[in-house]
């Protein structure tokens, strides 16, 4: 998947097509400096905002709802005269010099493309998430790169206790349900982990009073400690507050192999 720019001057002045591939958050970044008198932009991308990732593991748990932490493409469009295409950069054919895009839009019950061409050609385009090769991770885990990441997140959240509020279920069925693994010790599942320990301990027993004291998160990382991009004393102080809050965090230690959405096989042999 390509998040794009594309800058189309008018060849009626002997401008230059630009076309540009980068991520929402560069695009937008940089097409507010654009001077638009002289270049046409057409900005290509399926994500029809700029996402302020660092907030995103805030809005799993409701601390922040999703629109707080996103800016829409298409006032910025409006404002600066420019044109917005949701739609991904699917190739580049260098010898014609065009990039082939295809509309993402879910109303079309089949892929509609289009073909822009260009002058010049600047590439940087975004990321997916690493499953490092585990099984099972594409089918049964939860990503945390994107806003619907972070709304799927929260469905399951709240599924899985309103689930676990049925005391008429047997109690290892409900304490399955409120058995929360996450995998990584970098920012995002640290500050993830952190959010639902918050909300757990804090809004959990208000809200979901069946529930009680049945929540456990476990918190996996195959390296020797968490945070590791951070200063030690960071890294440290996060790692002594997260098991301060009952999280369950187990260092070295790696996924072998995720077989259901309520199953996570480790590397040593035992299961979450």
């Amino acid at each position: 998947m390509m998040l794009g720019l594309c800058f189309l001057s008018s060849n009626e002045h002997n401008e230059r097509d630009v076309t540009w591939l980068a991520n929402v958050v560069l695009a937008l970044l940089q097409a507010r400096d654009l001077n638009h008198d002289k270049y046409k932009l057409t900005m290509v991308s399926p994500r029809d905002h700029m996402l302020f990732t660092p907030l995103l593991a805030s809005t799993t748990v409701g601390t922040l709802e999703h629109r707080s932490i996103i800016e829409p493409v298409r006032p910025s469009a409006a404002k600066n005269g420019w044109r917005y295409l949701q739609a991904e950069a699917t190739a580049i054919d260098f010898a014609t010099k065009t990039v082939s895009c295809t509309y993402s839009q879910p109303v079309f019950s089949e892929d509609r493309s289009v073909n822009l061409t260009y002058d010049k050609l600047v590439v940087g385009i975004g990321a997916v998430p690493n499953t490092f090769g585990v099984p099972g991770v594409i089918e049964h885990a939860f990503f945390l790169k994107e806003a619907e990441d972070g709304r799927a997140i929260r469905r399951r959240i709240h599924d899985c206790l309103e689930a676990a509020s049925d005391t008429t279920l047997p109690e290892q069925t409900r304490q399955e349900l409120t058995n929360f693994v996450v995998v990584g010790g970098g920012p995002t599942g640290v500050e993830f982990a952190a959010e639902l320990t918050d909300f757990l301990r804090q809004d959990c027993t208000r809200l979901y009073p069946e529930v009680g004291d049945m929540p456990r998160i476990h918190l996996l990382e195959a390296g020797h400690g968490v945070l590791s991009s951070f200063d030690s004393q960071l890294a440290d102080h996060a790692l002594k507050k997260l098991r301060q809050q009952d999280c369950d965090v187990r260092l070295e230690e790696s996924v072998r192999e995720v077989r259901t959405c309520m199953s996570v096989h480790l590397s040593v042999r035992t299961r979450l």
